[in-house]
């Protein structure tokens, strides 16, 4: 009897969690997933991934970037299409589109003159009646870098192409490889890139919105609107640029130097740029850096170790660390750490770093380390963020410290993740868009897919008496 009791009265408390649970994870109009300002860590682990195919026409996702506001949680990608070379964003509307499971999506075609949509990076924020996205883009008609402002509001949908600063070709120089924007606090925006030129060095560069005519750069209707300045210069600088703003508006930019095989991170004090190395002795390391900075600056990476084939991460701990040796404060600033072996390809490798609503590190990531496997996503985070006693992966204290999982693991004519963009909601729950290259077909196909965490509902257990 006491028994039966003891279930009548706890069914209806595990349905009451599992209601609770399910409201929070219901798609809804802004996006797959909605939910309070934290989260649980159990709750990450037990809530499942679901994938989603937004756009298969042509060669689509070779480049792409993803944005999910923060108010709303409404999804915006951009993505570059191979076979036409154009500029398309992706917005998920859960209405009535053209594009995306149930056409719930709406795929614009940005722009289609010329060669556009190349490097190209999205960011979001709220304005009264919805939301304003930049897309910042390399014009490789004009070898130019060159951003688009748009509005996607109840009224309606709007976009302007503008040019910050035109290369040119005879000369072979070239702007706008390797970018990368956000938005700061004031809904000004920020944009980090690549200047290249075939007989001098290249040169990191950081372009940042003035407004009033005092600027260095920008063309026509925008002209003097933008100030453009050079963050470092030298053989291999700035490829794989990843831009970041911390909680005092003050920019972070990690890229590449390829010629030295090191990640570097250039980080704004609000009178001069701070650039500090993340080398490992003699390793080829840095390749597909991503970042983010925490509000009071500290900066996190992610990159590919191409000498041994691994992913890394790095936090920049000041001093006591294990790389970064600083010539200035004789100190080792980072702590680099081995998170999973993940092969080496000839073709593009997805990366990217973002953090959860606890503050903790999530890296989404090509893994090929099988050789007769195909390409899958998988995605890499501490494991007691997810709930996880005993990692599988990162290093080691008495046990893995760090969980690697699969998102999707791709098929046998099918590879994921050639590149990859996440972002998180206000919650922290990670949405991540990648390519899936497609060798079945003739000729070989991108297609642009979706990965996002949900939870699930449960029917009641039905117990005899």
């Amino acid at each position: 009897m006491k028994k039966k009791i003891f279930i009548m009265l706890i069914v209806p408390i595990i349905l009451l969690i599992l209601i609770i649970g399910t409201s929070l994870g219901q798609a809804s109009k802004n996006g797959p997933s909605t939910l309070p300002a934290s989260i649980d860590p159990y709750t990450y682990k037990y809530a499942r991934w679901f994938l989603d195919t937004i756009d298969d026409t042509n060669d689509v996702g070779t480049n792409v970037s993803i944005s999910v506001e923060p108010n709303t949680g409404q999804i915006f990608i951009s993505y570059y299409e191979e076979t036409d070379k154009d500029l398309y964003l992706a917005v998920y509307d859960g209405t009535s589109g053209d594009c995306g499971p149930g056409n719930t999506w709406h795929c614009h075609k940005l722009l289609t003159m010329g060669d556009v949509g190349l490097y190209n990076a999205i960011d979001t924020i709220p304005v009264a009646d919805g939301v304003e996205f930049i897309i910042s883009y390399y014009n490789a008609t004009s070898a130019s870098l060159n951003y688009i402002d748009g509005f996607n509001l109840n009224s309606g949908f709007s976009s302007h192409s503008y040019q910050i600063i035109a290369g040119n070709k005879t000369f072979l120089y070239y702007y706008g490889r390797h970018t990368s924007v956000k938005f700061d606090s004031n809904g000004y925006p920020h944009i980090a890139f690549q200047y290249y030129n075939a007989l001098n060095p290249e040169r990191q560069m950081y372009a940042h919105f003035v407004g009033d005519g005092t600027g260095n750069c920008g063309v026509g209707g925008v002209s003097g609107q933008w100030q453009c300045d050079t963050v470092a210069s030298g053989e291999g600088i700035g490829m794989y640029a990843s831009l970041d703003i911390d909680g005092s508006d003050r920019p972070s930019i990690a890229y590449y130097d390829s010629h030295n095989g090191i990640p570097i991170v250039a980080s704004y004090s609000g009178s001069s740029w701070i650039i500090r190395n993340v080398s490992q002795n003699t390793l080829d390391t840095g390749k597909n850096v991503s970042l983010y900075v925490e509000d009071n600056g500290t900066p996190h990476i992610a990159y590919r170790n191409v000498t041994s084939e691994t992913l890394e991460y790095a936090s920049y701990v000041n001093s006591g660390g294990n790389c970064g040796f600083s010539s200035v404060s004789l100190n080792w600033e980072w702590q680099c750490d081995w998170i999973d072996d993940i092969g080496d390809s000839i073709l593009p490798m997805g990366l990217d770093i973002a953090q959860d609503a606890n503050g903790s590190p999530m890296i989404a990531y090509q893994s090929v380390d099988d050789p007769l496997a195909p390409a899958a996503l998988k995605i890499a985070r501490p494991a007691s963020a997810i709930g996880e006693l005993v990692g599988n992966c990162g290093p080691q204290s008495l046990f893995y410290l760090w969980y690697c999982d699969y998102v999707d693991g791709g098929g046998s004519w099918t590879d994921e993740g050639g590149a990859v963009s996440m972002d998180t909601n206000s919650a922290g729950f990670p949405t991540i868009a990648y390519q899936e290259y497609d060798s079945y077909v003739n000729p070989n196909q991108g297609h642009l897919k979706i990965a996002y965490q949900r939870l699930l509902t449960f029917l009641p257990l039905i117990v005899k008496k």
